[in-house]
């Protein structure tokens, strides 16, 4: 973003430049603008004012919703992340994230000139390589919780049923003779 600017868009509230730039990301055209902004009380705009701002701070408002909207992606993708493995939390979503962003990066290089550069620069190399094995490192981590917790529910589902069962008082019940003298006509003394 360049410095604050200051020209006739510029000084107008803030909400209002929210709104020209939403116009002009629209297409409006400039007379539509200026028509606007005269009827919500900002008289005084010229064509070429809106024409300075659209090369200026349009481009700074365009360049920061461009930045938001990444942000919002990554944010649901997080989300998505997190909710689509069962047991998962946030970090194992940005360790699955930082993993993508990382293979990423490396998909945009050429693996000869990639090698070019790690044998001109090698100090790089295991800078990398930890990365990769941090990242892995933290997966299997991952791993062993969910299994541990998947463990853990075993266990107290196993002593929840147990407590039941034990519940049972031992022997047969009063239902379960007559079913069975009834079944095989025995009769009761």
């Amino acid at each position: 973003m360049s410095d604050r600017r200051t020209g006739n868009i510029a000084q107008l509230p803030r909400a209002v430049r929210d709104q020209v730039n939403q116009m002009l990301d629209d297409g409006c055209r400039y007379h539509k603008i200026i028509a606007w902004l005269e009827s919500n009380g900002h008289s005084g705009i010229k064509p070429n004012n809106l024409s300075e701002w659209k090369k200026g701070g349009f481009q700074d408002w365009l360049a920061l919703n461009r930045e938001l909207s990444k942000h919002e992606k990554l944010r649901e993708l997080s989300y998505d992340i997190a909710t689509a493995n069962e047991g998962s939390k946030t970090q194992e979503a940005a360790i699955q994230i930082a993993a993508s962003f990382l293979f990423q990066v490396f998909m945009k290089f050429d693996p000869d000139k990639l090698a070019k550069e790690l044998d001109l620069d090698p100090k790089h190399i295991p800078t990398v390589l930890n990365a990769f094995s941090r990242i892995n490192r933290r997966g299997s981590e991952t791993e062993m919780i969910k299994e541990y917790k998947r463990q853990q529910e075993q266990q107290r589902l196993a002593a929840a049923q147990e407590k039941v069962v034990s519940a049972v008082p031992p022997g047969l019940s009063d239902e379960g003779r007559a079913k069975i003298e009834e079944q095989y006509r025995i009769r009761s003394l």
